[in-house]
Parts: structure tokens; C-alpha cells; sequence
């Protein structure tokens, strides 16, 4: 059940090879919530002690404990990540946008450090906690320097059009594969998506034509 570090860095390169530019390591796809604090730190090491380059890795952080979440933030940072994709804190349900506000807000002030781009994690078929156009908008605003993109894996094409009508300064992906090409010619920025691990230049033939 452990981590498989020189198979998992061998499958990134390999991603690479075909045209993937840049991975989300312990996202959905990934299992991240299958694996601790500590293994997702030891895991991230070893695929940039791999020769992973950490310009190309966006590190999932998020977790249901929200100092969790902001020491694997900060870790990633550390590392020199290009950013951190991250949850909001999900074990709870029915959780109004000021507190999604509140705990995203005390992860970017805890954090502490100017050079993070934070991504947020749209999941709520999974986590049970959406995050609305409103409350991205809010904390964007509040946040310009750090907010940087969404990851909108709800699978509503209109749920990323309004985020990319809203938003235009932010890096919009969906995590559905066949909303792309409308994606694109929004003005969004790709995808960030599982099917890429088998399909990779199926992926990148499907984003450059969009």
C-alpha cells in the first residue's frame, strides 16, 4: 500500500514525453486523501529528488483538517511548486460560502508567503462542498497576488463559463475532457484531468485544436 516513488516519477516523465505540461500529484486521480500528512511531504520529495521539475508540478494540498492542508501548502512552496491545489475542508456539509471564505482565507494568511498561487478545487460530487462563482470572486478580490486559477471538476459546462465570465484574470480548467474545446474558446486555460495518465497525446492533440 505504500508509494511506488521511482514508478510514480518514471509515469510523470513519461506524461511529459507526450506532451502533458505539468502533473497535480495526490489530487482525485491520485488518491491524495488515501495518504497521510507525512507521505504525501515524502512522496512530493522523491518525485523532484527524481529529477521532476517542480516548475511543472501543481501539488495538491487540500484536506479535511485544515492545518493539514496548510502544512502541505507550505511544504509544496518550499519545494518550489508552481502552485497548490486545494480542497476546501469537506467532512462537513451544508458549509455557507463565508465559511468556505474563512478557511481558504486562513490557509493564504497562515501560509504566510507572497509566491503562492493558490488554485481552487471545484469537486462537489466528491467533496460534498461546492464553491460558488461568488465566493471565488470574493476571495479573488480580496486575494489578487494569491488566487490564481480553479480546477472546476463538477462536470457543468455552465458552472465554468460563468466562472470565466466572472474571473477572466484567472487560470479556469475543467476537469471534464470534453468541455475543453468550448473551454478554450472561452478564454479558458485547459484541463486538469485523470484521463490524461492514459491518453496523454490524445490530451494534448485535443488542447492545441481547441
Amino acid at each position: 500500500g505504500a508509494l511506488d516513488a521511482a514508478r510514480l516519477a518514471s509515469h510523470a516523465q513519461r506524461l511529459f514525453a507526450s506532451g502533458v505540461d505539468g502533473i497535480a500529484p495526490f489530487g482525485t486521480t491520485g488518491e491524495g486523501q488515501s495518504f497521510s500528512v507525512a507521505e504525501r511531504r515524502a512522496g512530493l520529495d522523491a518525485l523532484l529528488a527524481a529529477g521532476v521539475a517542480p516548475t511543472r508540478v501543481l501539488a495538491a494540498t487540500g484536506c479535511a483538517a485544515l492545518p493539514d492542508a496548510i502544512e502541505l501548502t507550505r511544504h509544496a512552496l518550499s519545494a518550489g511548486c508552481v502552485g497548490a491545489l486545494v480542497l476546501p475542508p469537506f467532512f462537513f456539509k451544508d458549509v455557507t460560502d463565508e465559511g468556505i471564505y474563512a478557511a481558504y482565507a486562513k490557509l493564504i494568511d497562515d501560509v504566510g508567503d507572497d509566491r503562492l498561487r493558490l488554485y481552487l478545487y471545484h469537486i462537489p460530487q466528491v467533496s460534498g462542498v461546492g464553491l460558488s462563482v461568488a465566493m471565488v470572486s470574493r476571495l479573488a478580490a480580496a486575494y489578487p497576488a494569491i488566487v490564481a486559477g480553479v480546477k472546476d471538476s463538477s462536470g457543468s459546462f455552465d458552472n465554468s463559463r460563468a466562472l470565466v465570465a466572472a474571473l477572466p484574470q484567472l487560470s479556469i480548467f475543467v476537469g471534464h475532457e470534453p468541455h475543453l474545446p468550448q473551454l478554450r474558446k472561452l478564454g479558458g486555460a485547459g484541463t486538469i484531468c485523470g484521463i490524461a495518465n492514459l491518453y496523454p497525446r490524445l490530451m494534448r492533440r485535443l488542447y492545441d485544436s481547441s
